[in-house]
């Protein structure tokens, strides 16, 4: 509806025109209807100009004291473009729920645009997913990607999260397997769907090539390649990615691994009565570890401070190991960050 609100201001543009061109008219008429257009056009753009403040806040260019969120939120009820709602619902989303975000998404769900419905959609399970109602995020971002055939790297990335988090492994390998995309974050992805198979060989190649290349600010790509180490027993290497994973700077709502997983999994590692059982535990429900189920285990009666614990496999030089038919690039993209920055 909003694409007709011009159209008294225009109208109100064209009677002037026309009339300034009618013999006897006084001109007054004419100036009258162009400050009628004036103030509809003015009315009706307020909401880009509210935008427009809330996108210098947001990139630290506005005036002190405004805040982004509440100015897109006031963008939002005054009224902007469908691209500019779905961007500005975007930010107001990220981590949390907003009932202002999610009323501008409902109506725009119904849009006859493929493309804005399917954004809708994906943008508003965020809201569902963090006011808890799981199944209805899932239910809408799979109606973005299939009846929609939305398949932006945002998307994909979010719906990855959910199958994590929600233990629906089948889901999340199927998808994994159907996307082609090689950036870090799917690169990741593949590695820990190569776990889930038990292929750790793979898992290895992919998160080597990760790390020697990028170097990921949340926690989940370095708790992972911990557990590929300790399948082979390698509890130093794992104790490596553990500390890394606690220096990881940013923590994503859609994140699997939390800060007291992270912290838990690194105090393991470091006692000496424990990694051993720990890591025992850790190669008994690697399954649960990639859902962020921590199990619980047993200190052992003796220390162990050695760097491989004894009767494990080989691990192999992930360096110089490749995968069939495996093509990554691992550098970090404008879209990485922007995904990384909004969770």
């Amino acid at each position: 509806m909003r694409k007709y609100s011009v159209l008294p201001g225009a109208a109100a543009v064209i009677a002037a025109a026309l009339i300034s061109f009618i013999p006897g008219m006084p001109k007054v008429a004419s100036i009258v209807l162009l400050l009628i257009s004036l103030v509809f056009f003015v009315y009706w753009t307020r909401g880009n100009i509210i935008y427009n403040k809330a996108i210098k806040a947001l990139q630290g260019k506005g005036k002190k004291g405004e805040s982004a969120e509440a100015l897109f939120e006031k963008a939002l009820r005054t009224g902007i473009p469908d691209n500019y709602v779905i961007f500005a619902t975007s930010i107001l989303l990220a981590g949390k729920s907003n009932e202002t975000a999610a009323e501008a998404l409902m109506r725009l769900i119904e849009s006859k645009d493929d493309k804005i419905r399917g954004q809708a959609k994906s943008v508003l399970s965020m809201h569902y997913w963090f006011s808890g109602d799981h199944g209805k995020a899932i239910e809408l971002i799979e109606s973005a990607i299939y009846e929609d055939g939305l398949k932006d790297r945002n998307t994909y990335t979010n719906i990855c999260c959910y199958y994590l988090k929600e233990g629906k492994t089948d889901k999340f390998r199927k998808l994994v397997g159907e996307v082609h995309d090689n950036s870090p974050v799917f690169t990741h992805f593949k590695a820990v769907s190569y776990m889930i198979e038990g292929k750790y060989r793979e898992a290895g190649v992919l998160l080597e090539k990760l790390f020697s290349e990028s170097s990921p600010s949340y926690a989940d790509p370095y708790i992972n390649y911990a557990v590929v180490h300790l399948h082979y027993g390698e509890l130093e290497k794992a104790r490596k990615f553990s500390e890394l994973a606690i220096k990881a700077v940013a923590m994503p709502e859609l994140a699997v691994y939390g800060k007291d997983f992270t912290a838990q999994f690194n105090d393991a590692l470091m006692d000496p009565y424990g990694r051993i059982p720990f890591m025992e535990e850790v190669n008994r429900n690697v399954k649960n570890i990639i859902l962020g189920k921590l199990p619980s285990w047993e200190k052992a009666a003796d220390p162990f401070t050695g760097p491989v614990a004894p009767g494990y496999q080989k691990e192999p030089d992930f360096t110089s190991e490749t995968i069939e038919r495996e093509d990554v690039s691992t550098a970090i993209t404008d879209e990485d960050e922007e995904w990384i920055r909004r969770h």
